[in-house]
């Protein structure tokens, strides 16, 4: 999940939480336990928190989420676009002004595995890789329980880092353009994400599908391992 809108600060403005509540609302989907992993910057734990205390539960749980209790976050370096967070360099500055860009983000993810800003920000690779590692622990994390038990995780990010991986997986990890990604609309907005659901039939037989934008595609663990660790 993309955190909501910000200001010119980088903070969540009221309309970013506002888009937090009402995609929590929006979600029936999640029940039971639910984990919180975000990058560490303060608007993307305010977004995630936020949705997660407007969860459409039952009217039980739906309070007991809403009063904070049962919400812990968890700081996931891979979900963060920079390398070091104290260190954001000056391609920041030039996103910034050019986000929202369909050609600006087609130009930055074409450098598949070159960095816009070489030690400093990740390539666009690296980040894609960072979500792939991510889902394959998640997952693995997943089938260690019973699978009569239904564990949630929610996880926090940066438009960069989301619509790389989404680029690189519709193109079965083997990157050609950034055009199919464009076409479905362009970058991940605003406290939108995309979905992965595990269905089990047994502890060792289950099917991984990813949701965005109306579109469900067959996730295959293996080729997400591969390729999380390759290079």
């Amino acid at each position: 999940m993309r955190h909501g809108e910000k200001d010119e600060a980088g903070k969540l403005t009221d309309e970013g939480l506002a888009q937090a509540r009402a995609r929590g609302i929006a979600t029936a989907d999640l029940n039971g336990e639910v984990l919180l992993f975000h990058s560490g910057v303060g608007r993307v734990r305010d977004t995630i928190t936020t949705m997660a205390r407007h969860l459409h539960m039952s009217s039980s749980e739906e309070q007991y989420y809403e009063s904070g209790r049962s919400i812990v976050d968890y700081v996931a370096p891979n979900l963060h676009f920079l390398i070091s967070p104290d260190d954001k360099g000056v391609y920041h500055s030039q996103w910034n002004a050019h986000e929202g860009s369909d050609d600006y983000m087609k130009q930055f993810l074409e450098l598949d595995w070159r960095s816009p800003e070489p030690g400093v920000w990740y390539s666009p690779r690296q980040m894609a890789q960072n979500i792939a590692q991510m889902i394959g622990i998640e997952v693995r994390f997943a089938n260690m329980t019973e699978t009569t038990h239904i564990m949630n995780v929610v996880n926090g990010s940066h438009e960069p880092v989301l619509t790389a991986f989404l680029c690189y997986f519709l193109q079965d990890y083997h990157f050609q353009s950034a055009n199919q990604i464009l076409e479905l609309g362009g970058g991940v907005n605003f406290a939108e994400s995309f979905e992965i659901a595990v269905y089990h039939r047994s502890r060792n037989d289950f099917d991984v599908e990813l949701t965005f934008r109306g579109i469900t595609k067959r996730l295959d663990l293996h080729e997400t391992r591969r390729f999380a660790y390759d290079g």
